[in-house]
């Protein structure tokens, strides 16, 4: 249900609007975790494992970090990539860059990929890299594809039905079963293993997870939810029901502070819309996720995507974020319609008429979730 925004303690990544400071984020975030490149001799692979555990906003205030583990994992060849990181390494870079709004190398996850399948046998602490490994495919754009492709391979070698000692954590079963829903493989089978994981290593999931499960569970559908055993359901119900989920936005803006959480791109829509003569509100939520400008009356999302709204990727800023199109699938299985302008068509135009016309045109065309 949609309802207005209720004020609240901010965690690591404030609104695009109102940054907070890495000191911030670093005290906010669920973790506590400071990652400082400089002040810190750590291995590429240990300064990713670092960043794989902080909620996606505060990635968002450490992107530099990120960005420059991307660099140097970029200097290094295939050979190179698979001796210096290893397996876990590989899978920790990848997954750090990818949640962060970076696209990892592509050399970076076929070494990681090429590395899982060498395995023999996926257990242990080869089982939690695999499962980050996935979500991170499929973080990084390729979830239709090889990301699905991952899932079932974890799946066929028993790594979501693994008990006892061997039996993964509660974060690899939270990132596992979001990479399952992403990516189309999604069966009230496979939930209820994994959501069963979750419940009983619920010591593992950070509110961060949680909204990942709880997305996981809306882009599934009542076609799979409806299916789950009783104890998954009550899982979902208890903790996942109310959470927010991890969007790299961060929080939502406290009441007062609605108008201060748009981007300067959404302000211009937001102007535009109102010429357009469409009433809309500013700072609502939808199942756990913030809305920036929506309309009750149209049951509709307005989405203008650039870097600042967490919307684009920021070494391929005309490509429209993973994530966001995750989100955006959210608000149609919501029973929403999203409606979504990128920076890109926007700058092309000056004059109002011309961005009333191009506003009035994408009323006619909501986004077309089913192909995303």
């Amino acid at each position: 249900m949609l309802r207005a925004l209720a004020s609240g303690t901010r965690r690591g990544g404030s609104y695009v609007g109102k940054l907070a400071t890495a000191a911030d984020a670093a005290a906010c975030g669920p973790f506590g975790v400071s990652v400082s490149r400089s002040a810190s001799t750590a291995t590429v692979a240990e300064r990713a494992l670092k960043l794989t555990q902080l909620p996606r906003a505060t990635l968002a205030l450490q992107v530099e970090e990120a960005t420059a583990l991307h660099d140097e994992v970029a200097l290094l060849s295939p050979e190179a990539l698979d001796k210096q990181l290893g397996f876990d390494g590989l899978c920790h870079v990848c997954r750090s860059t990818a949640a962060a709004g970076i696209v990892p190398e592509e050399k970076l996850l076929q070494a990681a990929v090429a590395k899982l399948r060498s395995l023999n046998g996926i257990a242990g602490a080869d089982a939690e890299a695999a499962a980050s490994l996935a979500l991170a495919v499929c973080e990084a754009g390729q979830e239709r594809s090889l990301g699905g492709v991952l899932v079932d391979e974890l799946c066929a070698a028993g790594v979501a039905s693994s008990s006892g000692p061997e039996a993964i954590s509660g974060s690899a079963a939270a990132a596992l079963t979001l990479a399952a829903a992403v990516s189309g493989r999604s069966e009230a089978g496979l939930f209820d293993a994994l959501l069963g994981r979750c419940s009983a290593r619920e010591e593992d999931l950070t509110p961060a997870l949680l909204g990942d499960l709880r997305l996981a569970a809306l882009l599934a559908g009542t076609a799979v939810t409806s299916e789950l055993g009783v104890a998954a359901t009550g899982f979902l119900r208890t903790l996942c029901s109310e959470v927010l989920l991890d969007d790299p936005r961060g929080m939502p803006p406290a009441d007062g502070e609605r108008e201060q959480a748009l981007t300067p791109f959404e302000k211009e829509l937001s102007e535009v819309l109102l010429a357009a003569e469409v009433p809309h509100c500013h700072g609502a939520r939808l199942t756990g996720m913030f809305l920036p400008l929506s309309s009750f009356a149209r049951k509709g999302a307005f989405f203008a995507e650039d870097l600042a709204s967490q919307a684009a990727f920021s070494n391929a800023p005309d490509s429209r974020r993973a994530y966001q199109r995750w989100k955006l699938r959210a608000v149609a299985a919501s029973g929403w319609r999203a409606f979504a302008v990128s920076e890109k068509e926007w700058r092309e135009l000056v004059s109002m008429e011309e961005r009333v016309h191009l506003m009035r045109k994408v009323l006619l065309e909501p986004v077309d979730t089913s192909s995303l």
